[in-house]
């Protein structure tokens, strides 16, 4: 598996992050499409191919989450809400 720090999260882009968040929320009944998990889409992205880390390595986990949310920012209409 590809380290982050050394790349693996680079595929991540708003693109991507897009796709993946609307292919989450369309599997799911519309009263729980209002938000999702960063851990659903993290593993999505790994189920996906998209990324190829160990997310079971908490600081790649860390890393990861991080990344989708610094690229929710560039998606019109998606935001990061921190839960509490």
């Amino acid at each position: 598996m590809t380290c982050a720090r050394d790349g693996g999260l680079d595929a991540l882009t708003p693109d991507t992050l897009e796709h993946t968040v609307r292919a989450i929320v369309a599997e799911r009944e519309p009263v729980a499409r209002s938000a999702v998990p960063i851990g659903a889409i993290a593993r999505r992205l790994v189920s996906d191919g998209v990324l190829d880390v160990d997310l079971a390595d908490s600081r790649i986990a860390e890393k990861v989450a991080r990344r989708i949310e610094q690229q929710v920012a560039f998606v019109e209409g998606m935001s990061f809400i921190e839960n509490e």
